[in-house]
């Protein structure tokens, strides 16, 4: 028997084209959806027929009200112009309904399959992944469903090499626990990340560290460390061109500060563009820009 569905396709420009349909009366057109709808709510999709026994012109008459000789003679003319179907059975169907509904019980077999080999295969990973924590194609362990408590949380952020918006921070460890991850792994792959992106701290690089809730909600303790070593590589090599270019910085605005008073024009047109781009490289904060040379418009207007 058909799964029940609400409804089906209908499409009106299809209705209006048919050129078989066309050449039937407004009374053939009108049975013949009617028809349709009684078809689609048999036992046999698109078939006019209750469990083995098919309809004729009498249970025909009595499901659409109309009188023996006008049914008929609608239905004579819906097989003469080959809009409806007859079996070897000699049950009426509409061809398309029929060919639909092959369709969907295909598609319907389709989905099921690949379900059934995607379950087959999850299983396939899980029975033969390692068990190191370390891998990154192991099974994560799972948590308790409610999630950590503020404590574990804490412990967890306190782990992270850095620390910026913690509340953020803890509600993200706390949705990963919820969701599964167990906190004791979750600390350990963080404190396997700190150890690796630990020379990161306290420099130049250390803003290239992700904020923890970010870290977080992007599931960054399920990247291998081998993702988080060039990760440390290459920010490391960025941080020590920049602290050095900072120096550089350093030591022109200190030059610049300490000009004498009739030497303060030249110098600042000597160094100045080359501070303001050396400021914008190394992404220092503008107010330290602003305040030099605020000073020295002070000293020179002396």
């Amino acid at each position: 028997m058909a799964r029940k569905q609400p409804a089906f396709q209908f499409y009106p420009g299809d209705w209006m084209k048919d050129p078989c349909l066309r050449r039937c009366s407004l009374a053939a057109r009108g049975l013949w959806i009617d028809l349709l709808c009684i078809m689609f709510e048999c036992d046999r999709r698109g078939y006019l027929a209750t469990g083995r026994s098919a309809w004729d012109l009498s249970d025909v008459c009595a499901a659409v009200g109309g009188s023996r000789r006008s049914v008929k003679s609608c239905v004579d003319e819906l097989f003469s112009a080959g809009v409806m179907s007859r079996d070897g059975d000699g049950t009426w169907y509409s061809r398309r309904m029929v060919r639909d509904e092959k369709q969907r019980c295909r598609g319907r077999e389709r989905v099921s399959k690949h379900r059934s080999n995607a379950l087959v295969t999850r299983k396939k990973r899980v029975r033969n992944a390692p068990s190191s924590s370390s891998s990154s194609t192991s099974v994560t362990p799972r948590g308790p469903p409610g999630g950590v408590g503020d404590g574990v949380a804490e412990e967890i952020y306190r782990a992270y090499p850095r620390r910026v918006a913690k509340g953020a921070a803890i509600k993200a460890i706390r949705l990963a626990t919820r969701n599964g991850v167990s906190a004791a792994h979750l600390l350990a792959r963080v404190q396997r990340y700190a150890e690796i992106v630990g020379p990161l701290k306290g420099g130049e690089g250390e803003r290239y560290i992700p904020h923890p809730a970010t870290w977080f909600n992007q599931q960054r303790w399920e990247d291998g460390d081998d993702v988080w070593t060039s990760f440390a590589k290459d920010h490391g090599a960025v941080s020590a061109v920049k602290t050095q270019k900072q120096k550089e910085y350093e030591h022109k605005v200190a030059f610049l500060a300490g000009c004498p008073k009739d030497k303060i024009d030249a110098a600042m047109d000597a160094l100045g563009a080359d501070v303001r781009s050396m400021h914008e490289s190394i992404g220092m904060t503008g107010a330290v820009v602003h305040d030099l040379y605020a000073y020295l418009a002070r000293r020179a207007t002396e």
